[in-house]
């Protein structure tokens, strides 16, 4: 059932705190409004692309039907008019949702009424990241040209509380558990934003772009990677780098996804170029390599691929991590230091979500279909289908029971997984 512009009925089916800075009053506060900082960028055109031997995601789509033949979805919201790029959800009350994308607004809305709460036209620019706090009582979204806006949750709605710009924004992540945001920006720098007061402070910089970054589930420190492949994990109660993992030292490149683990040591990073490494944060340095390569026909010569997301297991009884490529699903042992296996995914990866303490992880792809994959028997056991386009964005609820999806298509899907999952052979767990 599609909706959006009417309701819907129900388908059957120590930390940084004391005001958040304390101990972090060496850095300046500065005023974010007026920073300019000009950055140019380049891009691959499909010509290019073509010329050397690339495969532009159009030609992709071209060669991989993107007409689904079924609808496993429950609920549809459909009040977006461009790419939906992300979508969070309320830590306390899962049916209030956050989603943004290629329009330039924000919405949030209820999953089980349809009822939009609030739509934010604050924006000039394509919304590319939006959450929620640790518990709900705020809720912030940034767009592309560097806007950044946060929300109060009040039993009556969602006031403005602050909002900021800066230039280029890349990434955003609130606190584990204080009212602080983490923004990385393409210069380098990286804020820490006090809410709702807007006091700021500001990481030591480094010459390049920031591209992703965390806090450690402690709340006392931050991961920080960069385009040129240097890793920073900063104090953040003084501000000063306290291991750091650079380039030359461990073949690092371009990384593009990270994960960090529950025991506060262990970081994962996935590059440009299959190199999967497992970092420790604490105590001496120690960097565990595995190449994420894979062979597109049995017998045919590996080849290389980004990792565009990694995670690790959670609330599991084994040590395992996955990797994202383009095409396949790795699972690694990283105490053993092995490879378990991987499981190919044809119609090429875009975003994964793997539920805490669950065997089963959702993989997007670039045609609007959604992966089930069970960890356990390193098997592809079934299909979501929906969605025209490629899938951008993926969370589930808590309890793992409803998996969300943003698509390309403009839409927001909510699949009832754990009434799904038996007609795979398989469930949740």
């Amino acid at each position: 059932m599609t909706y959006g512009d009417r309701p819907i009925e129900s388908n059957s089916r120590s930390l940084v705190m004391d005001d958040e800075f304390e101990g972090l009053e060496e850095y300046e506060i500065i005023d974010t409004d007026d920073l300019e900082v000009e950055i140019e960028m380049s891009s691959t055109s499909e010509e290019e692309e073509e010329a050397v031997g690339y495969e532009s995601d159009s030609e992709f789509e071209r060669k991989m039907s993107c007409i689904p033949t079924t609808d496993h979805a429950s609920f549809i919201f459909s009040k977006h008019t461009g790419s939906v790029y992300c979508i969070g959800i309320h830590p306390q009350d899962e049916n209030i949702v956050i989603t943004g994308g290629q329009d330039e607004k924000p919405y949030i809305w209820n999953s089980q009424t349809g009822e939009v709460l609030m739509e934010s036209d604050k924006f000039s620019d394509s919304v590319l990241n939006v959450a929620f706090n640790h518990d709900g009582k705020y809720v912030a979204a940034i767009d592309m040209g560097g806007k950044i806006q946060v929300w109060k949750t009040l039993p009556t709605g969602f006031n403005d509380v602050w909002d900021t710009k800066i230039d280029d924004v890349q990434w955003m992540r609130w606190h584990p558990q204080a009212n602080v945001l983490l923004v990385g920006e393409s210069s380098g720098s990286v804020y820490m934003w006090k809410i709702p007061s807007g006091e700021c402070k500001v990481l030591p910089g480094h010459r390049d772009l920031a591209d992703v970054g965390a806090f450690m589930p402690d709340g006392k420190r931050a991961v920080i990677c960069y385009i040129d492949g240097s890793i920073r994990v900063f104090n953040l109660a003084n501000g000063n780098v306290c291991m750091k993992y650079d380039s030359p030292d461990i073949q690092l490149e371009t990384v593009i996804s990270l994960d960090v683990h529950p025991d506060n040591n262990l970081v994962a990073v996935g590059t440009i170029s299959s190199r999967l490494y497992v970092l420790k944060t604490q105590g001496a340095k120690s960097a565990q390599q595995f190449m994420c390569v894979e062979e597109h026909e049995k017998g045919s010569e590996a080849v290389t691929t980004s990792i565009e997301y990694v995670a690790f297991s959670r609330k599991l009884p084994y040590n395992v991590i996955v990797a994202a490529t383009d095409n396949a699903l790795h699972v690694y042992d990283y105490v053993k230091s092995e490879e378990r296996g991987y499981i190919p995914i044809e119609e090429g990866v875009t975003r994964l979500v793997w539920p805490e303490g669950k065997h089963t992880v959702y993989v997007g792809t670039k045609v609007g279909k959604i992966a089930v994959c069970d960890i356990r028997a390193l098997r592809r056991i079934g299909t979501l289908e929906g969605h025209s386009k490629s899938i951008l964005d993926l969370a589930t609820t808590k309890d793992a029971k409803t998996l969300f999806t943003t698509s390309d298509d403009h839409t927001v899907r909510l699949f009832p997984v754990d009434e799904l999952m038996p007609q795979f052979g398989n469930s949740t767990e």
